[in-house]
């Protein structure tokens, strides 16, 4: 394996732009997934791996040496250890780095019966942790209108831990249309509403709507959710982070399919 200890190499000036652009990752429909736990996920998911870049120190680790055996046709970069830790935020000794290519955006899927709508999420946090948590409850769909942050950035990647490689996204939606187009109850929170979150039936299928973390979720889709509920509050705040409400509401219907 050559050893690049450059930044001006064209690769590591590639990769750098990927990290740092959302439309870089647009231009060229790649992403970067950065560290052991996150590149067995990526892999193991079946999508396209374009370059595998390594620390200078990590062959010697026992996990990445197993990953280079099965994924051994794709040849590896070797970066110095000095400049891996310049790149990225995981530490050499366990400096794997995966590029990989962006799944092509199909047509709206309309399988499974647990669906999550992100209208305007802009957090990266905010965005990877409703993903995972959503996963983690068992949706089968993440439908994220244009407003929303770029799913693809190292900061979603991290806090999804995962999410992106087991559940079908579309990105870029309309989420009126995909309103119009999923059966089952579709519901929102919302501040005003008098409708408690657990006294709705959420057995059958279900869309969850999540809104921006200042404004809400939109007018126009409040307007044709069909049911609008509070999560009650007995403490003195005015609102939950908008992570903390899709977990609530996500294993509400979790518990209530579990009964």
């Amino acid at each position: 394996m050559s050893l690049i200890t450059s930044r001006q190499n064209p690769l590591i000036k590639h990769v750098a732009k990927l990290l740092e652009s959302p439309r870089e990752r647009r231009k060229h429909q790649q992403f970067v997934v950065e560290g052991i736990h996150l590149a067995q996920l990526a892999m193991e998911s079946g999508w396209p791996v374009t370059q595998l870049i390594l620390a200078e120190s990590v062959p010697r680790h026992p996990e990445v040496a197993a990953m280079l055996a099965v994924y051994g046709a794709v040849q590896p970069i070797l970066l110095s250890d000095g400049l891996f830790q310049q790149l990225f935020e995981i530490q050499p000794n366990v400096g794997i780095v995966v590029l990989m290519s962006q799944p092509l955006q199909s047509a709206m899927t309309r399988g499974g019966d647990f669906s999550v709508l992100l209208d305007d999420i802009q957090d990266p946090g905010n965005l990877g942790t409703i993903m995972r948590t959503a996963v983690a409850a068992g949706v089968s769909n993440i439908y994220l209108s244009q407003g929303c942050a770029d799913v693809w950035s190292p900061k979603v990647l991290r806090a999804a831990m995962g999410a992106h490689f087991q559940v079908q996204l579309s990105c870029d939606v309309d989420l009126l249309s995909v309103l119009e187009a999923l059966n089952g109850k579709m519901l929102v929170t919302d501040l005003a509403a008098k409708q408690s979150l657990y006294d709705v039936d959420l057995r059958g299928p279900v869309g969850m709507i999540f809104g921006n973390e200042g404004a809400g979720v939109s007018e126009r889709l409040k307007a044709v959710a069909g049911d609008k509920v509070l999560i009650p509050m007995p403490g003195k705040v005015e609102s939950l982070n908008v992570a903390a409400a899709a977990a609530i509401c996500l294993f509400e219907c979790v518990r209530q399919r579990c009964l």
